[in-house]
């Protein structure tokens, strides 16, 4: 009997500026900047590569597996996440959005209002922030909060426990393997989330996202075979 472990290939979208990445996203100003498996941004939105998301303006686009956005909402194709007007609806293992925030199903993440709501390695939030549990994060306000690998924040940081990250006031910072941030994001190295100004940015396992909606779940792959 042979098997093959389950993978997380992730994508990302955002509402105003932030992330949140299966692998790890980065981001700066207001969007967010990822390499890799991330998603970069620039401006308001976020763009990525390769199975990250790309955006422009205030939305974010992607290609292959990532998320296409247009506008303040972003729109994913496949697997990705698809979104319209601000927020973001997605399909499949993606997310659905409505409103500002971004709705997901599956291990997607379901969100109402501004914030987002996920399960699994989605993210969970509610009005501005985003709640996740897992590697997820969660939060409230325009923070988010997290547990285990992921970030808690109150207030518009975030603040996190663990490798997560840890904010407070208007900023978050972390420590160790954490995040830092100053403003009104989060930065983060290492497995923590990186971000300045109302953006947020991590990059690693973490995630976290501020700003007016965020949300992302990458999808897991299993399979096994028995002979």
């Amino acid at each position: 009997m042979t098997g093959c472990g389950g993978r997380v290939i992730g994508n990302r979208e955002s509402g105003i500026g932030n992330r949140e990445s299966g692998i790890g996203n980065r981001g700066s100003g207001i969007g967010d900047r990822g390499s890799g498996i991330g998603d970069r941004g620039s401006g308001i939105g976020d763009r990525g590569s390769g199975i990250g998301d790309r955006g422009s303006g205030i939305g974010d686009r992607g290609s292959g597996i990532g998320d296409r956005g247009s506008g303040i909402g972003d729109r994913g194709s496949g697997i990705g996440d698809r979104g319209s007007g601000i927020g973001d609806r997605g399909s499949g293992i993606g997310d659905r959005g409505s409103g500002i925030g971004d709705r997901g199903s599956g291990i997607g993440d379901r969100g109402s209002g501004i914030g987002d709501r996920g399960s699994g390695i989605g993210d969970r939030g509610s009005g501005i922030g985003d709640r996740g549990s897992g590697i997820g994060d969660r939060g409230s306000g325009i923070g988010d909060r997290g547990s285990g690998i992921g970030d808690r924040g109150s207030g518009i940081g975030d603040r996190g426990s663990g490798i997560g990250d840890r904010g407070s006031g208007i900023g978050d910072r972390g420590s160790g393997i954490g995040d830092r941030g100053s403003g009104i994001g989060d930065r983060g190295s290492g497995i923590g989330d990186r971000g300045s100004g109302i953006g947020d940015r991590g990059s690693g396992i973490g995630d976290r996202g501020s700003g007016i909606g965020e949300r992302g779940a990458g999808i897991r792959l299993q399979c096994a075979t028995s002979g």
